[in-house]
């Protein structure tokens, strides 16, 4: 059992009022020690404007809530990005936490109403899709209403074609988590990097590495690798590390008895438009209902931003019974 971190946000009211519950996954930020998300304040760091975002939340009347994911707080480990096995039972977790909260604390007059939201940006939704399949089993109590995707980020392996700076986080992470014989960073990293990969890894956090590892995947993976990954050989080159790239894919089992609301934009070039697609096609073929917007000339950082009133606008009409819009019949068509 891990103990986490999270900052609660909650609307200040002098009568006893019910608020609807927003539990929110953060995006990448790094996975050492010093890259925690609720810490980005008071490092002086550009990882995400978590706060600030949450706060917005809270002030149209949801209380919100920011868990970190496991491994920031625990000293001489780091976090295990992209492992759903373990991004979905914090965020459940986390939600059961806010109503024990509630529970138990007096002289608080907001309380939350059986009316839970997950959501999460970029790693995050990839954290809030992990926990909406686990719920029936997990935690079929929570009074789960929908799942928010801000530039969600569905696939590991996607993530490694499209956005190799964030592939030292990924290796780490998946040879610390199941071993070297699933993947070994020398089978994947060119040899300049290798000397240093564990520290810089480990320790560099988000708004450094697409400085520090430049150039894409010419200057970072292996051939051997490369051609694997870019000509659908990864399964047969790399079998192991294949199926822990399966495991970790969201987009293969879904509850469908929740509605999902996906965001994205359309320069994104951290998640591809075809990728965040592809997921939406996945979903819906297992009889997930989605909305889903595409906003134009909108970059993976800003989609959050352009997406509030639709994000808020979706959980209303949701919370009031009222129909919403149904993309899934569009995007199977294509």
């Amino acid at each position: 059992m891990s103990t986490i971190r999270a900052e609660l946000f909650v609307p200040h009211v002098d009568t006893p009022t019910e608020f609807r519950l927003f539990v929110y996954g953060a995006g990448t930020t790094g996975i050492g020690n010093a890259c925690a998300p609720l810490d980005e304040i008071t490092r002086g760091r550009n990882w995400g404007s978590y706060r600030t975002h949450m706060l917005s939340y809270a002030a149209q009347g949801y209380i919100a809530m920011l868990p970190l994911w496991q491994g920031y707080d625990d000293l001489g480990h780091t976090h295990p990005y992209f492992i759903a096995e373990l991004e979905g039972p914090v965020m459940l977790d986390a939600t059961r936490a806010v109503y024990h909260f509630f529970d138990t604390v007096t002289g608080v007059q907001a309380h939350p109403a059986a009316a839970v939201f997950l959501g999460g940006y970029s790693q995050g939704g990839h954290g809030a899709f992990a926990a909406d399949a686990m719920a029936p089993a997990y935690a079929s109590e929570l009074p789960i209403k929908g799942i928010i995707g801000h530039a969600s980020a569905p696939s590991v392996e996607a993530l490694l074609r499209e956005t190799p700076a964030l592939s030292p986080y990924i290796v780490y992470a998946f040879h610390d988590y199941y071993g070297p014989e699933v993947i070994d960073p020398a089978q994947v990293f060119q040899e300049q990097w290798l000397p240093t990969f564990d520290s810089d890894a480990s320790t560099k956090c988000v708004d450094d590495v697409y400085d520090y590892y430049q150039g894409g995947q010419a200057t970072l993976y292996r051939s051997e690798f490369s051609q694997a990954l870019y000509g659908g050989q990864l399964g047969f080159a790399f079998p192991y590390f294949q199926q822990a790239l399966d495991r970790n894919d969201v987009g293969r089992r879904v509850n469908a008895q929740t509605p999902a609301l996906l965001l994205h934009g359309s320069t994104d070039p951290i998640v591809t438009v075809q990728t965040n697609e592809r997921f939406m096609r996945e979903i819906c073929q297992q009889g997930k209902p989605v909305t889903y917007y595409l906003y134009q000339n909108v970059h993976h950082f800003q989609t959050r931003q352009y997406s509030f009133v639709d994000t808020l606008n979706w959980m209303q009409a949701i919370l009031a019974g009222t129909p919403v819009r149904a993309d899934c019949a569009t995007i199977l068509a294509r």
